[in-house]
């Protein structure tokens, strides 16, 4: 779910007075300012022009030529003609800086399985909502077997094999909780031995909730006592990962009414929120624990600790990095701020077109799109470009996991898509879990998938496993 950074701004970006894109020298005799390119923009011209891509065939030649050999010239003035063709091609070196090329590719959907459940009133279902809990629970009646209930349900759940009415299931629990009662006095069980397995499971969890207070140091009431034994498991499993989080000072809230608005976990200003979400399944609980935590780890680390821009998050700056090319490329030269004098014969042409991509050029720079991209690890872009082709189609090529009702994989993936930071906490969690070795191995065998696919999802369990080995395990 969403985390919220404050730990400063990136390198701030310039302004469009101060920008170098062949940029305007005043000569102060009073005519239209000449044009020269800047180093920078010099070498991503250049760098394109030597990939042979991207360059569009309605630039005119002579303009193309003569922007080539002012590529060798830092004082060569360019004429308003190739001005325009080198703005537009710094828009496609840009845009391609970006996305990893000037296309993005459309991806296949998966569906993965799931495994657990029961069968409740002749329907199959791998969970109840956080109200038909409440509902069955209270109608089981009594204090243990109301505290008890959740657990008692996640452990039919994993048994998988439960066949029962409503009644049936209240009935259980009212059964189990007393044999409960029972293994916790010291006497004998009798009866169906899978109550007597719950039961005892049961017994065994009553020290979670504590355990778990006491590693995070955070009161753990608010998870049942199965929820509380998976993230105790996981954490003796992974040693270096409490060890982390504790060197980031990472605090939880368990039972956060702050969460509840993020969908059931956030991460917020250092503080790891998980809403009151007994009726979630203890598998699915750790993965919503281990994707709030990947905001907290991974993200930090893959990001240097910055803040990523919106634009550039959310993925929206790529609509805009586009739209820019086929509008200088429409439009011709239009310089970040009124045109020259020497171009307002061509006022007309330009139109809500210039306003438009005025209104683009404002929106990068103030959002410090290029500034927040160029600051980015070159393990970060090359897993944002991954994150850009699995997105598309609202995350089809994305994985998917069941974590529960409102959590389903077309939920998770269409989350994933929206955000790449969201992105990085995801795919922390599968590594952590396993999920990402396995998808791959996956997708390896499949004839189906296209091989840009396939090396998205390698860069992926690269970048992980560079960036994760040193905090898991």
């Amino acid at each position: 779910m969403p985390e919220r950074d404050d730990s400063g701004p990136s390198t701030r970006q310039p302004s469009p007075a101060n920008r170098t894109t062949a940029r305007p020298v005043d000569t102060g005799s009073g005519t239209a300012p000449r044009r020269v390119l800047g180093d920078a923009d010099r070498e991503r011209i250049r760098t394109l022009l030597e990939s042979g891509r991207g360059v569009p065939s309605t630039l005119p030649p002579r303009a193309l030529a003569q922007l080539q050999a002012a590529l060798g010239d830092e004082a060569a003035e360019l004429s308003p003609e190739a001005a325009d063709a080198a703005d537009t091609m710094i828009a496609i070196a840009e845009l391609a800086e970006v996305t990893g090329s000037t296309s993005i590719a459309t991806a296949l959907a998966q569906q993965p399985a799931v495994t657990r459940g029961l069968t409740l009133d002749g329907r199959r279902v791998d969970g109840l909502t956080e109200e038909e809990l409440n509902s069955v629970a209270q109608r089981a009646r009594g204090a243990v077997a109301v505290y008890l209930a959740p657990g008692i349900l996640h452990h039919v759940l994993a048994d998988g094999t439960f066949d029962l009415t409503t009644d049936g299931l209240i009935q259980l629990i009212r059964d189990v909780a007393a044999q409960y009662q029972q293994a916790k006095s010291g006497q004998p069980l009798t009866g169906d031995e899978r109550y007597r397995r719950i039961a005892q499971a049961l017994v065994t969890d009553d020290e979670q909730p504590d355990l778990l207070t006491a590693t995070l140091g955070e009161t753990a009431l608010k998870v049942t006592s199965t929820q509380a034994g998976a993230i105790n498991r996981f954490l003796a499993d992974n040693p270096r990962f409490l060890a982390e989080l504790r060197r980031r000072r990472v605090l939880f809230e368990f039972g956060s009414g702050k969460a509840r608005a993020y969908g059931g976990g956030a991460y917020l200003d250092g503080v790891v929120h998980l809403q009151d979400l007994k009726h979630v399944a203890p598998d699915a609980f750790l993965r919503l624990v281990l994707h709030e935590t990947g905001h907290a780890t991974f993200q930090r680390i893959l990001l240097a600790d910055r803040t990523m821009p919106l634009t550039l998050d959310d993925g929206s700056a790529i609509g805009q990095l586009l739209r820019r090319v086929v509008l200088r490329q429409t439009y011709g030269y239009t310089p970040a701020g009124p045109p020259p004098r020497s171009e307002w014969r061509n006022a007309q042409r330009w139109g809500t077109g210039l306003t438009e991509l005025l209104a683009i050029e404002t929106s990068l720079l103030e959002n410090r799109v290029l500034d927040g991209w160029r600051g980015m690890s070159a393990d970060a872009k090359r897993l944002y470009h991954a994150w850009l082709l699995l997105r598309e189609a609202d995350g089809a090529e994305l994985l998917g996991l069941d974590l529960g009702a409102g959590r389903r994989p077309d939920n998770r993936r269409e989350y994933q898509a929206g955000k790449f930071t969201e992105f990085c906490a995801e795919v922390f969690m599968q590594a952590a879990t396993g999920e990402v070795t396995s998808h791959l191995a996956v997708l390896e065998q499949r004839g189906d998938v296209d091989e840009e696919v396939k090396n998205a999802w390698r860069t992926v369990r690269d970048v992980l496993a560079t960036h994760t080995a040193p905090i898991l395990g």
